[in-house]
């Protein structure tokens, strides 16, 4: 069969756009296609356990020569760097019996935070005396269930590795709620002793009937020099 010059000219035309259009459709499309991720931001939880021991052993290096001569400068500079990166008011009704939390006034609760965050420093922190980077060191090991942006509390599990003798490391595990980007601490449990339950143990042994009376007794606590 003959073509037309007419119809073999309409016929390249034709072509012409269908080709011009496939390599459009083919330099443009991985570009319309590439899409952009939003960045986490969150910190990654095993940073936020790193730095914060690497900033108390700062502490501990800078204050060495008061170790055992001002010790409790030592826990108050301690306590000054830790106060924001724990979660106090989730402790505070955690150890709490739940009556004497809801039936307390807000400056009650508030007072009972001031000194049960004390308390915490005082019964913990002595341990900071006998750590020496000459016979231990610390790891922190990566969480297993962490995935940036999750809004549930994740475990970060620290070993403190006695040099001379494996039987003498200590597990440390840090249970941390997530805060903003980043997190606060409201339990830990050491050498498979959970830091909460043994408080709430102590709590309930001052047979406190008010809150306002528990905040006494726990300040009582932390004044008396067996404590410090």
């Amino acid at each position: 069969m003959k073509i037309s010059n007419k119809l073999a000219l309409k016929l390249w035309v034709l072509m012409s756009i269908f080709t011009v259009g496939d390599v459009f459709a083919q330099n443009t499309t991985p570009v319309a296609a590439t899409a952009v991720v939003a960045s986490c931001a969150q910190q990654n939880p095993q940073n936020f356990i790193q730095g914060t021991v690497d900033q108390v052993l700062n502490i501990l290096q800078a204050d060495a020569a008061e170790m055992t001569s001002n010790f409790p400068k030592i826990q108050q500079d301690i306590a000054n760097y830790l106060q924001p990166l724990i979660g106090i008011q989730v402790m505070s009704q955690f150890v709490v019996p739940g009556p004497l939390w809801s039936g307390a006034s807000v400056s009650d609760q508030t007072a009972f935070q001031s000194a049960f965050f004390n308390y915490i420093v005082n019964t913990y922190s002595s341990a900071f005396q006998q750590y020496s980077p000459q016979q231990q060191s610390i790891q922190v090991f990566p969480p297993r269930t962490w995935q940036c942006g999750q809004t549930n509390n994740v475990q970060v599990n620290l070993l403190i590795v006695n040099k001379a003798n494996s039987a003498g490391n200590i597990p440390i595990s840090f249970i941390l709620m997530p805060n903003a980007n980043s997190w606060l601490l409201i339990d830990f449990i050491v050498s498979n002793v959970d830091a909460i339950s043994n408080i709430q143990s102590q709590i309930q042994s001052m047979n406190a009937a008010t809150l306002a009376a528990l905040t006494v007794a726990i300040s009582n606590h932390n004044a008396s020099p067996i404590n410090n």
